[in-house]
């Protein structure tokens, strides 16, 4: 079977196209010669049968054996097709080897042997294959020093060494992207690939694949990514076509030539092999991938105080929390979100050459580790990136550390191992029972509140000492920053931002991205004193859309202040998207009618996204807060309003006029 070109494609000039034969020959990322059935599979027996069969070994363990040294049977393609066994015995020296980005791994070599080795000789290179020292490369060396086969493993890309030796020589690093590794001219080797293809690999550079050239023709390599840090992360590519075993099958089969099954309608291929090297072994691939941590940065590579600063701008005025989400591994992709390429004036092609025809959000894991950036890698430098995504940035005279985008460098810099937790889909629940279902509770207390006195909060609109740490919240604040007599909604540019909430017993996160809404009149037909049209105690009249809308429910201390890590929203007066006054006069009597709003906590018992309905619950005891803040859930409220008929240390459900708009998004655990 072969895969002819598939999807026209005009983006590029004619100049960039390859013309191909409909089965032309292949490279790594490979040119289809290799897309016929191989008869067998070639790889030895003794890594065949053993591997499988090695049950003492961990899951992870058994995938990292298949990462470093696993062929998937493409050894018919190097050395059959390619002929680079032939190449690399007669004339490639570890010098060579080393020049091309490959990389030696120095704990597979008896002390000394660099030393005294002719590292001009490709007689050395051959010993250093036959001991299983070249990184990525796996061959078949007889007794008189002759590659009877050559294949790749996943290594080959995704790994390096430390260069605890010399520069290409020391200990494994698994996951990390070989950005020195020439792919393209190691492939251009083949005597067997004509002078046009030759000519498109060795226009690739360091660090560059094409995973489709031999599906479409198209000329346009992206960077090798890492294979570390994957663990929490929805879709691994840059094109976010499926999860990373998907990702592992399409390369085993159709670039790296492995005998193994791949198919995928849209994309035009089936490619069916048996017996299959690769299906079976993807599970315990995957496993140890997602068992790779990412390296954390090297110490006194970054400024911590400029990192903290950094931080808050990332957070807040840059925008860069709004797509890269601490929470959720640093990309919305985990919530699904993919990104057309004028979105962030990303170049084209590489989406439009597969099925999703957008990008992910590229996570931040150890961004020091593998410049360039974007999946073209037109980005040299992190301040290339800041630059690219917010053309107006310029850097100022000095260290990085001066200035915004310095402060933003900074923080990316600082990214190390990411949280262990791994997101999951949260149960979507069927629609919660209405108010019919659960009347009201209309026993809520007349007593007043003390809200007593509350600390001045200062906005700055730089950001640069507003630290996300210590509270919940996090703001945007746009170009301007609200007094505490407006609504945040009413400034330009104040759409999105964050605070915690409840979640059946989990902590987890509400993206506010609209304004709040609040309409009048009100059902009881009385006026609503509040500067922001909101009020406390009678139901609204008019909603933000039609349908059903689920329910937020404000946990509000009433006559106490709880310690500040359980109140969400812990600034009275001020909360993202949130009004800043409220009517409580309902409640309260006179001189209520425009009161700050109170500091308070949220529970919701569902995960629809969009417009809330906002009901209050009034805490009075502090006790009874503190078995709230242990149970996290609208069940223990319920308990504790039942356990309560009389309204003494907690509140029915008070209505409201207000509604807020924000989708739930799992958390890193705030209280």
């Amino acid at each position: 079977m072969c895969v002819a070109s598939l999807r026209p494609h005009h983006s590029r000039p004619p100049q960039q196209r390859v013309a191909l034969a409909r089965c032309s020959l292949a490279s790594l990322a490979t040119i289809l010669v290799g897309c016929t059935d191989h008869p067998s599979p070639t790889a030895p027996a003794s890594r065949v049968v053993p591997l499988l069969a090695r049950a003492p070994l961990t899951v992870p363990a058994q995938g990292q054996y298949i990462f470093r040294h696993w062929t998937f049977g493409d050894e018919p393609f190097w050395t059959d097709t390619l002929g680079l066994n032939h190449v690399v015995e007669t004339a490639v020296s570890p010098a060579t080897i080393l020049a091309v980005g490959l990389k030696v791994d120095a704990e597979r070599l008896p002390p000394g042997f660099l030393a005294s080795a002719d590292l001009t000789s490709p007689a050395t290179t051959v010993e250093l294959l036959r001991r299983d020292a070249v990184v990525g490369l796996e061959a078949d060396v007889t007794a008189d020093q002759h590659i009877k086969s050559l294949g790749i493993t996943c290594a080959l890309c995704h790994s390096t060494v430390d260069n605890s030796v010399t520069a290409g020589v020391g200990r494994r690093l698994d996951g990390w992207p070989n950005r020195d590794l020439n792919v393209g001219a190691i492939v251009a080797l083949s005597p067997a690939l004509s002078a046009a293809v030759k000519a498109v690999f060795n226009s690739w550079g360091p660090g560059k694949y094409d995973a489709e050239f031999n599906r479409d023709g198209i000329n346009d390599p992206v960077v090798i990514p890492p294979a570390f840090g994957l663990h929490g992360v929805a879709l691994e590519t840059y094109t976010a076509e499926g999860p990373v075993s998907y990702w592992n099958d399409y390369v085993a089969v159709t670039q790296m030539h492995g005998h193994g099954s791949f198919s995928d309608p849209v994309l035009g291929v089936d490619i069916q092999q048996t017996p299959d090297r690769v299906t079976p072994v993807l599970p315990v691939l995957r496993a140890y991938q997602l068992s790779v941590n990412t390296p954390p940065p090297r110490p006194g590579s970054f400024d911590p105080t400029a990192a903290e600063r950094g931080r808050a701008v990332f957070n807040t005025t840059a925008r860069c929390a709004s797509c890269h989400m601490p929470s959720l591994a640093f990309s919305d992709v985990n919530l699904g979100i993919l990104h057309d390429p004028a979105e962030t004036d990303m170049d084209p092609v590489r989406a439009g050459r597969l099925k999703n025809h957008q990008y992910r959000t590229t996570p931040l894991q150890a961004l020091w580790q593998h410049p360039p950036y974007f999946h073209d890698g037109s980005a040299a430098t992190l301040l290339d990136v800041v630059r690219a995504l917010r053309p107006g940035v310029r850097a100022r005279p000095g260290p990085a550390t001066e200035g915004r985008s310095g402060r933003i460098l900074e923080i990316v810099v600082a990214r190390g191992p990411l949280p262990s937790w791994r997101p999951v889909l949260l149960p979507r629940l069927g629609q919660i029972a209405r108010r019919d279902a659960f009347p009201r509770m209309r026993r809520f207390s007349m007593r007043p509140s003390n809200f007593g006195c509350v600390t001045p909060f200062l906005l700055v609109s730089i950001v640069a000492a507003c630290s996300d740490q210590g509270g919940p919240t996090q703001l945007n604040p746009g170009p301007a920053s609200p007094s505490f007599q407006q609504t945040q909604n009413e400034v330009d540019g104040a759409e999105f931002g964050f605070t915690a909430g409840w979640f059946q017993g989990q902590t987890v996160q509400f993206f506010y991205h609209k304004p709040f809404f609040c309409r009048t009149p009100v059902e009881d037909g009385n006026a609503v004193g509040s500067s922001t049209g909101c009020e406390v105690g009678s139901d609204g009249t008019v909603d933000p859309r039609p349908g059903s809308i689920p329910t937020l429910f404000v946990m509000t201390p009433l006559g106490f202040r709880p310690a500040e890590a359980t109140l969400q929203c812990p600034v009275v007066g001020h909360c993202i998207n949130h009004p800043s006054t409220i009517d409580l006069s309902r409640l309260f009597g006179a001189g209520t009618e425009n009161a700050p709003l109170p500091a308070h906590s949220h529970i919701v018992d569902q995960v629809e996204g969009n417009w809330w309905e906002l009901d209050v619950v009034g805490v009075k005891d502090p006790a009874t807060w503190d078995q709230i803040v242990a149970g996290r859930s609208l069940a223990t409220v319920r308990a504790l309003q039942a356990g309560d008929p009389t309204g003494a240390k907690i509140t029915g459900d008070i209505p409201t006029n207000v509604y807020l708009f924000f989708d739930v998004r799992p958390s890193t655990g705030n209280p």
